[in-house]
């Protein structure tokens, strides 16, 4: 009885160590992530995965009528671009599904007003990565900052680019919200906060 009782110890301890480096050391999340960006009438998506996998894009109206969708087979990342030039003027949700799951980004087509824009979003499935991506027709410098939620600098640098802009910026050692601070150079600023 004791030889069994003691056995029973035994496994109830190995079954929560091994239990517990499971949930130390979680399976590889992979991490993906989508960006878009307008130039013009165009609307480019940027996705990343992890791996080669297929992917869904679908874009639909205010209505959620499915106006255009695509697959894309065996691939770890794309930019491609989407014409709204002969679609009416409104709000628009492009969603991407891979095999991590859906990102939706909702976008806003009207012709009327032609400005730079510029877009955070996080890593999908991390907390520590940012995307920043920025439209871009020309040749310019951006002065790009990055501020902590105390307001304290946390990165300052410049960009030399040439049409449309994207990074990823690794903030592993921040916690808390942060702000994204771009300048161009005609002294265009656009603050973005996550």
């Amino acid at each position: 009885m004791k030889k069994t009782v003691s056995l029973l110890a035994v496994l109830m301890v190995m079954s929560t160590l091994t239990f517990a480096r499971r949930l130390d050391t979680p399976a590889a999340a992979a991490a993906s992530g989508m960006a878009v960006m307008k130039t013009g009438s165009i609307f480019k998506v940027y996705y990343k995965g992890p791996k080669e996998n297929t992917v869904k894009v679908t874009i639909l109206n205010s209505d959620k009528e499915i106006i255009y969708k695509e697959t894309v087979k065996n691939t770890s990342g794309f930019a491609r671009p989407y014409n709204f030039t002969n679609l009416p003027e409104g709000d628009y949700t492009i969603e991407v599904n891979d095999e991590a799951g859906t990102r939706i980004e909702k976008v806003s087509y009207h012709t009327s007003t032609v400005q730079k824009l510029a877009h955070l979003s996080r890593l999908n499935g991390d907390s520590e990565r940012f995307i920043l991506t920025v439209s871009n027709k020309d040749s310019e410098n951006l002065q790009i900052k990055i501020y902590a939620e105390d307001q304290t600098l946390i990165y300052s640098g410049n960009e030399r680019i040439k049409g449309d802009f994207a990074k990823i910026y690794n903030l592993e050692k921040i916690t808390g919200k942060v702000s994204f601070e771009i300048s161009d150079d005609k002294g265009v600023t656009k603050t973005l906060r996550y």
